[in-house]
């Protein structure tokens, strides 16, 4: 497996990191216990809940048992893959109860041009769309290509990218008069 490139920053704070982990009393003590049942090529040891150890083969272990490893519990530092994501952390979540019922507005998320806190009936949703790369409605001949390619007369469901880049990006005459750039451009 290739070594991840990072910066020779992010590569020494991993180090770090790594060690830290590794000195815990908890990955000290699994390893000890590897190495009392000998490791070997065709099988892993897994470590159940309840505290006993059982070999089984590889592929079961590092899939989590056909569960996949995105929903494992805590790793040796006390986090799960979701948990900066469910509290609420980072700089691309949105609170959607402050957010209006859809009214487009700027997105928060890289590389897509808006958002839209879209309801239909009962059911809410957060969607981003529009490519920020790339110029929209720019011109009569990019907006019929591109209403026949997504087929904007059938958009009729509000939860989707579709009817929001049809109905708001690509709507009616004018609009952006920023094209795509050079490297993108198509024929319009």
């Amino acid at each position: 497996m290739p070594k991840q490139k990072l910066s020779p920053k992010a590569a020494k704070a991993k180090a770090i990191r790594d060690k830290k982990i590794a000195m815990t009393e908890h990955r000290k003590k699994r390893k000890r216990e590897n190495e009392r049942m000998g490791q070997r090529s065709d099988s892993d040891i897994h470590h159940t809940k309840d505290g006993k150890q059982v070999r089984v083969p590889i592929k079961d272990n590092r899939g989590n048992f056909g569960n996949g490893t995105k929903s494992e519990g805590p790793n040796m530092m006390g986090q799960t893959w979701l948990s900066r994501r469910v509290q609420g952390v980072g700089p691309n979540m949105v609170d959607k109860s402050k957010m209006a019922c859809n009214k487009p507005t700027k997105s928060s998320r890289p590389g897509k041009k808006k958002m839209v806190k879209a309801c239909s009936g009962e059911k809410e949703k957060i969607i981003h769309f529009g490519a920020s790369g790339y110029g929209h409605n720019y011109s009569d001949a990019a907006r019929k290509s591109f209403k026949a390619r997504h087929k904007c007369s059938t958009a009729k469901d509000k939860l989707t990218a579709r009817y929001w880049a049809c109905k708001n990006l690509w709507a009616g005459k004018g609009g952006s008069t920023k094209s795509s750039p050079k490297s993108r451009r198509g024929k319009y």
